[in-house]
């Protein structure tokens, strides 16, 4: 979905099936001050949705109209580099956004500090919500390695926390081991929220819990800034796999 300035945008599909942008409905969305283009994650539009953005960014810049763009969630950004047969999708992504010249672009938590060093003029922002929630917690745990080096630097001000550890099935992908690199001292009757930025099918999420509870954690709570469209069945039954909370 495209938003301007808070205002949904559909465009509507000439006859052969492209799309067809009407002016004075882009125009009459705009103000005079720096304008906002809100790119809201769908799956089922997200590839016109991209393509409105490259026309109306486009359009807008022609114009010589100052804009800047918001990510709630910022596409390709788990195609980070080449790996294996698979190109390096963000930085062709992220070329495509840099044609338009935002003034600034917003994005909501970043998979990779590789999108903010790409992208032109960008930023990374936290929910607010997810920061107040932090401090009514004893222990913050990042799930895993990766979580752990960004959030760490990200929330340096916050000294409690405790990282999990994952060996995977390098050809399935399967968890094969799961371990929380603390004492159960410091854990048990412990409040702990799990941070982390995309779940997908909430598998390592099911194993932290698990571990946290059997290591004696009073509750284990959960943020993520971005559930994807095949989490929607763990986040229904997250309660059987020892998460007491969801934070949104």
């Amino acid at each position: 979905m495209i938003c301007i300035n808070d205002k949904d945008f559909i465009p509507t599909e000439f006859p052969n099936g492209e799309l067809n942008f009407d002016k004075k409905e882009i125009d009459k969305r705009l103000v005079c001050y720096t304008n906002s283009i809100y790119f809201k994650y769908n799956k089922e539009t997200l590839n016109k949705d991209i393509l409105s953005l490259m026309f109306i960014g486009s359009y807008l810049n022609d114009k010589k109209i100052d804009c800047e763009l918001i990510f709630d969630f910022c596409p390709y950004g788990q195609m980070d580099r080449e790996m294996d047969d698979h190109i390096f999708s963000f930085k062709y992504f992220a070329n495509m956004i840099n044609m338009l010249n935002f003034k600034r672009v917003s994005i909501n938590d970043p998979h990779s500090p590789v999108m903010t060093l790409l992208i032109n003029n960008s930023e990374s922002y936290e929910s607010a919500k997810r920061i107040q929630s932090i401090d009514k917690y004893d222990l913050i745990c990042y799930p895993d390695s990766g979580a752990a080096k960004k959030y760490s630097e990200l929330y340096s001000v916050y000294n409690n926390y405790i990282t999990g550890y994952k060996k995977r099935n390098l050809k399935t992908g399967e968890i094969i081991r799961y371990e929380i690199l603390a004492e159960p001292k410091d854990i048990k009757d412990k409040t702990i929220l799990i941070i982390d930025d995309i779940c997908m099918g909430g598998r390592t999420f099911k194993e932290c819990a698990k571990v946290l509870k059997s290591m004696g954690a009073k509750q284990v709570d959960l943020s993520i800034s971005h559930w994807m469209p095949q989490s929607e069945e763990f986040q229904k039954n997250y309660k059987e796999f020892g998460i007491d909370n969801i934070i949104k």
